[in-house]
């Protein structure tokens, strides 16, 4: 998504905006439509988000 992101206001931002993301996806889905790969997705940005949120803790410490 770019260059690493040491300040802490960027790195809250970021997860900000990732977590904003994931809602808009999930209030698109149509749960009729819906299957296994939405979910799939789902669950993948759900990791790459508590990656991020590791190494940003990281950071902090």
């Amino acid at each position: 998504m770019g260059s690493p992101v040491y300040d802490k206001v960027r790195q809250l931002e970021y997860l900000q905006k990732r977590v904003e993301l994931m809602s808009h996806m999930l209030e698109a889905l149509d749960p009729a439509e819906a299957d296994i790969n939405d979910l799939n997705r789902f669950q993948e940005m759900l990791d790459q988000v508590k990656i991020k949120t590791n190494q940003f803790q990281k950071n902090w410490e």
